[in-house]
């Protein structure tokens, strides 16, 4: 262990290693800024948000990275006070931050390498970078996972043995895959994927180490001077409002306000929720297929109403399912067929979701698929290799014909290392002659093979949802989900952060909703009855 990372007297000692970064969007900014004084410029006003010194750890890091930077407490002080003016606000927690970063409500944001490295495998525009001072070269200093024993603890034998554990080799050398962050022992040096990305990352930033003994000892004066310098219990400006309008803060540091709509909920499922008054108006659709737009071959009354406003109104659109079968062009045919004109590039599969989220993990590889044309031809649009030789991946999706010799290599594949991944959870699907077995089912009987969980990447995940809006530039706040499942559709549409339809032309009866714990934002009947919201 380096001396920086465990105390001196022998109190604690860092477990996995971390250190404290920006995070930009990648999408909306082609190359990551560089220095602080680009933060100044006028691009980023209502742009830019820190979480506040004082409330968030990182917070106070973006004070402490800058009083180093600038040379001094004072010299920081003037430019954070420089920076109020692009700066959205106060926040309480960092962790919100990425999420609107990658939506593209922020340009920039502070955060830490680890928890951005292990958000951006869900969050696809998130990108990490560290300031330096104009002319400088970037810095960072160490924000370790630390741990320790305590003196006359019960049990105390069985921490000792969890921190060997945590500190043997190989935990250490899986810190980075398993985390997304960097081994505490200097010893220990990793080799997957992951390692080498955090290694390329962090590839000419210089580690400093502040005067902890100083900040330790005037922390709470440097925050109190943040406050003066900042104003930071002024009202906050609306985002967006560039001519100076304010807004009563309803957060003060350190404190938080419940706000509630004043008036109780009725419990019938059709009545729409008083949230809804509060949500902007809706940009952009999202919508299941089987269910919503069909049902088994048969077009929805409504639904070709429904998909021709849509094209008529230019708004973006996506049609998605979870079934991974087939690939857009043959899902455009069908539907075509069917009456309902959907192009190609409006249709989204969680065969797609899966292609993306792989190519985002691990670009190039390659994978054991158990699926048919919908899945295969995705891997092979981002290059990856079909194989059953040592295949990075086992890739499980949706085929009419699941042979138990494929189920026998997938086992033995992934208990050989390669990694279990799904297209979709689905442990049925829909036929004419009643419910079929299906992906997650299958799933099922892998896990109990191996005692390894698959990932799933397509709804509920809320990864398909962004990549989806990602692909037809929307952002979740001004956009809608429909489904006719409450455990796939609403849930993933409300985690995407979106508006969510329920309706009871599928698998969701009326009665079943009060069921979750968790609401859409509105049931209707059929997809007829949300023609004219569009």
């Amino acid at each position: 262990m380096g001396g920086a990372d465990k105390a001196a007297n022998g109190t604690w000692t860092s477990v996995v290693n971390n250190y404290f970064g920006f995070v930009y969007n990648k999408k909306e900014l082609k190359q990551a800024p560089t220095t602080w004084e680009e933060l100044l410029d006028g691009r980023y006003e209502d742009k830019l948000q820190y979480s506040t010194p004082g409330v968030a750890g990182d917070g106070t890091a973006v004070l402490i990275k800058a009083m180093h930077d600038f040379g001094g407490e004072q010299p920081a002080l003037d430019y954070l006070a420089d920076l109020q003016a692009n700066n959205v606000g106060p926040s309480a927690s960092t962790g919100k931050l990425a999420p609107k970063v990658d939506k593209g409500e922020l340009l920039v944001a502070n955060g830490d390498v680890q928890m951005n490295f292990a958000q951006s495998r869900t969050m696809p525009n998130l990108g990490i970078w560290f300031p330096a001072r104009e002319g400088g070269e970037p810095t960072t200093f160490a924000l370790p996972y630390a741990a320790g024993l305590v003196t006359d603890a019960p049990h105390s034998e069985n921490g000792r043995k969890l921190l060997d554990h945590l500190l043997g080799r190989k935990a250490q050398r899986q810190v980075s895959e398993i985390g997304g962050g960097f081994a505490a022992r200097q010893d220990v040096k990793a080799t997957d994927a992951d390692a080498i990305a955090l290694a390329r990352l962090m590839d000419g930033v210089e580690i400093v180490e502040p005067d902890w003994n100083d900040i330790d000892r005037n922390l709470t004066s440097y925050v109190d001077a943040w406050k003066s310098a900042t104003a930071a219990e002024r009202p906050a400006r609306v985002p967006g409002d560039r001519r100076g309008r304010i807004r009563p803060v309803l957060t003060r540091l350190g404190t938080s306000v419940r706000r509630g709509s004043g008036a109780p909920v009725h419990p019938h499922v059709r009545q729409e929720l008083q949230h809804m008054a509060d949500r902007r108006p809706i940009e952009s659709w999202l919508t299941d297929m089987d269910g919503v737009l069909i049902h088994e071959g048969v077009p929805i009354p409504g639904a070709d109403a429904f998909i021709k406003k849509l094209r008529d109104s230019g708004k973006p659109f996506l049609v998605l399912t979870n079934n991974s079968i087939y690939t857009p062009r043959d899902l455009h045919a069908r539907l075509n067929r069917m009456g309902l004109e959907v192009p190609i590039e409006n249709i989204w599969t969680s065969a797609l979701a899966t292609a993306k989220f792989l190519d985002d993990q691990r670009p190039g590889g390659s994978a054991y698929v158990i699926g048919e044309a919908g899945l295969t031809t995705a891997l092979h649009d981002i290059g990856y290799i079909l194989t059953d030789h040592e295949p990075d991946y086992v890739v499980l999706g949706e085929t009419r014909t699941y042979s138990f010799e494929a189920m026998t290599k997938a086992v033995r594949l992934i208990n050989g290392g390669a990694r279990f991944i799904c297209t979709n959870p689905d442990e049925t699907g829909p036929s004419t002659e009643g419910p079929l077995p299906a992906t997650g089912a299958v799933a099922a009987l892998i896990t109990k093979a191996t005692g390894r969980k698959p990932y799933f990447a397509g709804k509920p995940n809320p990864l398909m949802m962004r990549t989806g809006l990602n692909a037809i530039g929307a952002h979740s706040e001004t956009s809608a989900m429909i489904g006719d499942r409450m455990d796939t559709d609403v849930l993933a549409g409300i985690e995407a952060g979106m508006q969510t339809f329920l309706v009871l032309t599928g698998l969701t009866a009326p009665e079943q909703v009060e069921n979750f714990p968790y609401r859409p934002s509105k049931v209707v009947d059929s997809i007829a009855d949300l023609v004219d919201r569009v």
